[in-house]
């Protein structure tokens, strides 16, 4: 078992650096855990660590886009959601049909949602939150057929021990793209977003934003990450999200527009700010909280001996933290990783 759970850990390590796409790296990760975990469809996230929003998504035989929506407004009632499981020891849940020895899992009756499922021809869903040191950074959803057999004990502590893989491989997908703001010459997008999740008005860059998305437009629908950007800003919470691309950093807002017709949310995008960029590229690239501070200042053009200063460090010091900041971040000098941030 441990050499499964190592040689999946090696795979994700080195694929998420040859350039996969996202849908490329939902398949490799339901082939390598499937040797473990048998499952009939997927659903994979990569969350953004210091919003929590999605940053990427990609799914195979999973739920509908319809019925994922309205499994998202019973989320609040569910003794599984994603919340939970991150702050649990056990970061596995099981919802649906299960075989009779998961008695240990957090699996608990949501007849609604449970309906749903059975409507998708769903039987059992095992969730897994991707957490490490109290950061969420993703999530893996496994789907198996109604009338199969549920998700038992041994599939529960499969997917346990392979948490910290996967939430490895998550993370070094996210941070193998390049850590700058995104270069394309598009002027700012902004769309209108009515109450029943459809773009009301758009500006003429939108279209081309949302082709730039790292999660694919599944064609039926709002494209995922403008969904649930819209959804939170609807129930009040922070509405922001940064995207990676193949060009840089993405940056999109939501929030509800007054002065209209009720309901309406109004969402832009951009290339993420520098500012805002550099939280997300310190959380990513595993900076630690002295070196992301050393950073902030190099970023800002300053000396070596004034982020000493600042910060009450040595001079030494900021240079073993400059170090080992390139190192992590795959940068060769303060001008580089200033040009990246600018």
């Amino acid at each position: 078992m441990n050499t499964g759970v190592e040689a999946i850990g090696h795979t994700l390590a080195t694929a998420a650096e040859q350039g996969l796409t996202v849908d490329e790296l939902g398949a490799l990760v339901s082939e390598h855990v499937g040797s473990l975990v048998a499952h009939d469809g997927y659903l994979l996230v990569g969350m953004d660590p210091v919003f929590g929003t999605g940053a990427f998504l990609t799914r195979r035989h999973g739920y509908g886009v319809t019925t994922s929506r309205r499994m998202e407004a019973l989320e609040v009632g569910n003794p599984c959601r994603f919340q939970r499981l991150a702050a649990a020891a056990c970061p596995v849940g099981v919802l649906g049909t299960a075989a009779p020895d998961s008695a240990v899992t957090a699996r608990h009756d949501v007849p609604d949602y449970r309906r749903l499922m059975a409507a998708e021809g769903v039987g059992g869903e095992m969730r897994v939150a991707l957490t490490s040191h109290s950061t969420a950074w993703g999530a893996l959803v496994l789907l198996r057929a109604g009338g199969g057999t549920g998700f038992n004990r041994t599939d529960i502590g499969h997917a346990r021990r392979l948490a910290p893989a996967l939430t490895a491989g998550v993370r070094r997908f996210a941070a193998s793209g390049p850590p700058r703001p995104s270069d394309d010459d598009l002027p700012p997008a902004v769309l209108v977003i009515g109450p029943d999740g459809t773009v009301v008005r758009a500006t003429a860059s939108a279209h081309r934003w949302i082709e730039r998305f790292p999660t694919p437009d599944t064609g039926d629908g709002l494209a995922p990450p403008l969904w649930h950007l819209q959804l939170r800003a609807r129930h009040g919470r922070p509405a922001h999200a940064r995207l990676p691309t193949s060009r840089g950093w993405i940056a999109l807002e939501a929030q509800p527009l007054h002065g209209g017709p009720e309901g309406e949310v109004v969402v832009t995008i951009q290339p993420a700010r520098a500012a805002t960029l550099l939280d997300a590229v310190a959380a990513w690239h595993g900076l630690t909280p002295k070196e992301k501070a050393v950073a902030q200042q190099a970023v800002r053009g300053l000396p070596v001996k004034r982020i000493a200063r600042h910060l009450d460090l040595s001079a030494h010091t900021v240079n073993d933290h400059l170090k080992a900041i390139y190192r992590k971040i795959a940068v060769n000098s303060r001008d580089e990783l200033a040009a990246m941030l600018v």
